[in-house]
This record gives structure tokens, C-alpha cells and sequence, in this order.
């Protein structure tokens, strides 16, 4: 219970285990299994508790978006980054070979053969994340990290099973051998793929020369300043340079949000030095923060209008570049 209080103030994902908890008591019902009377009364307290403790945290943010504060609050243009389908491929590949394939073959087996209750509720978490990947109700990473981490349980609920029965055949002294076996397999078709993933990502992290040029601005610009970064750094401009961004990633609070990051997007894109000072001038901004992360984003070299008289100077240069505004546009 002190668990359950703790993790329902603690995250929204808690709502998977209130979800995986009703199906668990579905797939009870459906398969006539009988329940003990405290098991259910825990069951049904928590899902009640978890659902209670979400709406008092998310109050405001229900009533202000509705429904659609499931999908966050998202830009449209974003929002099939973040919920896109995924392939079964893409999902095997992304778990592993070995966990995807003996966790389902487990799913087939415990639970239609062997009808146990540990199986019933493992395979609830994984229909729930199953679930929540098709109907786009969580980002693909966090829905299959969910996927992996119950098929993984299921997984090894196999490998037990498995090894007792192989203990007891003739070839059981080479027991060594098959677990070194897979081992090998595991290696090649999951901590690998991860590696290569984990080192994408450290390429993609904050580099000194952001740091640099965040501290710049915290040092050089009024504490009213409005910074023009992509949405992916706006915590940053906050969190560093202590100043005001224009969008950031919690859209969950945001107003106007597919306003703002099509204004964002076309002051990065944009090849005309007016639309890029009528964009600012609209949000009060007079610099802008150019990383490699918004040459990834929007797949810039440079900024295109930054050419010929330009009514914008390099305040900061470098790796990132840090562009003051000078000029003023009036909006009609």
C-alpha cells in the first residue's frame, strides 16, 4: 500500500498498472478461475486509489484539454514521432529475438495449458502494453520498454521451467553448454542492438560547447529575454540560462501549441529575413539559439536567411551560434 500511495503521486505511467490490473481480473472472470476475497478488494482499492490520485495531480489539465491530455498535449506535426505504429520487426528487434518469441510461446503455454495466476497477471501487463501500443495511448519507447520488460519476466518464467525438465533427461550434464548457448544468442540479438542504440543516443546529449553558449545568455541577456530554441532545448534555456523559451517538450501546460512550433519551425526554415523578425517580434524575442540540435530537427546547415544586410549579427559564435535581432518589424 505504502508502495502503491508513493508511485501514484510519483508518475502517470501508474495508470498501466491499474489498466494491467483490470484485464488481469477480466481474464479471472472469462476463465471461471476462482478469487480469493482480499486479493480482489486490494485489486479493486488500488485501481480506485490510482485513478482518484491522477485526477486530483491532473485536475486543471483535464478540464483545460479533455481526452486529449492522453496524447499530451502534442503538435500535430510531432505526434507521429512520438505515437507511431509500430511494426512487429521493429518490435522484435527493439526487445530481442529471444524474449519476444519464448515470452509469446510462454503466454500460449502457462495460460491456456497450465492456467496459472502469476501467468494471468504477467500477461495482463503485456496485453495492457500490447494495447496501448496500438491505439497510440503512450510513446512507442515507453510502450515497448513496458513489452520488454514482461515478456523478458515471462521469459525466464519459461527458462525455469524449461531447465527443470532438461535436468531430468539423459543430456542433463550439458546443461552448461545450453545455457552458454544462450548467453551467445541473448548477446547477439539484444545487448548488442542496445549498444548501438544507448551510443546513438550519448551522440545526441548536451555538449560543452551548449553549456558555453547557455551560460552566455544567462550572463549576457536581460532576465525578461525570450529565446527562439527548438522545443527539445526550451528546458534547457530555462533550467541553464534562466531564461524564458518560446515552446518547450512539457506541452502538457502549453497553449497554442501547433502555433508555436510551426512559428519555430519557420523561423529555423525560412529563407526571408522579415518572416523571421515578424516571428520574433510576435513573441518578444530578440535572440535565437543555434545548436546542432536544431540542424538535426529541421535539417539545416545554416540558417538561410542570414544572408546579405542582415538585421541579425552573431552575438555568439561557434559550434553554437547565439543570433541577436536588431532590427524592429512592425505587425500589421
Amino acid at each position: 500500500m505504502i508502495v502503491l500511495v508513493i508511485a501514484s503521486f510519483t508518475h502517470p505511467l501508474i495508470v498501466f498498472y491499474a489498466a494491467g490490473l483490470l484485464i488481469y481480473l477480466l481474464l479471472l472472470f472469462v476463465d471461471n478461475i476462482k478469487q480469493e476475497r482480499a486479493e480482489l478488494e486490494v485489486i479493486i482499492f488500488s485501481i480506485f486509489f490510482i485513478l482518484w490520485a491522477q485526477f486530483i495531480i491532473f485536475k486543471k489539465v483535464l478540464l483545460f484539454h479533455g481526452i486529449t491530455t492522453i496524447w499530451q498535449n502534442i503538435p500535430s506535426e510531432l505526434f507521429i514521432n512520438y505515437f507511431q505504429d509500430v511494426s512487429l520487426l521493429e518490435t522484435i528487434y527493439q526487445i530481442g529475438i529471444i524474449p519476444f518469441v519464448l515470452g509469446i510461446y510462454s503466454v500460449f503455454r502457462f495460460l491456456f495449458k497450465e492456467r496459472k495466476k502469476e501467468i494471468y497477471l504477467l500477461t495482463s501487463f503485456i496485453l495492457t502494453a500490447s494495447l496501448a501500443l496500438i491505439f497510440k495511448l503512450t510513446p512507442i519507447i515507453t510502450g515497448l520498454i513496458l513489452l520488454g520488460v514482461f515478456l523478458t519476466l515471462l521469459f525466464s518464467y519459461w527458462l525455469n521451467s524449461f531447465l527443470t525438465v532438461w535436468r531430468k533427461t539423459k543430456i542433463a550434464h550439458h546443461e552448461k553448454i545450453l545455457l552458454i548457448a544462450f548467453v551467445i544468442i541473448f548477446l547477439f540479438t539484444s545487448i548488442i542492438p542496445s549498444y548501438i542504440r544507448a551510443s546513438a543516443d550519448v551522440r545526441e546529449v548536451i555538449s560543452g560547447e551548449d553549456i558555453d553558449a547557455l551560460m552566455w545568455l544567462k550572463k549576457q541577456t536581460s532576465e525578461n529575454a525570450i529565446i527562439f530554441a527548438t522545443p527539445e532545448e526550451g528546458n534547457l534555456i530555462s533550467a541553464i540560462a534562466k531564461r524564458k523559451n518560446v515552446l518547450d517538450t512539457n506541452y502538457l501546460m502549453a497553449r497554442n501549441v501547433d502555433e508555436k512550433y510551426a512559428d519555430i519551425k519557420t523561423l529555423f526554415t525560412t529563407d526571408r529575413q522579415v518572416i523571421a523578425a515578424e516571428i520574433m517580434e510576435k513573441y518578444g524575442s530578440e535572440y535565437i539559439y543555434f545548436s546542432s540540435n536544431a540542424i538535426r530537427s529541421f535539417g539545416l546547415n545554416s540558417l538561410r536567411f542570414l544572408t546579405g544586410k542582415s538585421c541579425f549579427y552573431p552575438a555568439l559564435e561557434g559550434k553554437t551560434k547565439i543570433y541577436k535581432k536588431t532590427c524592429k518589424v512592425k505587425i500589421l
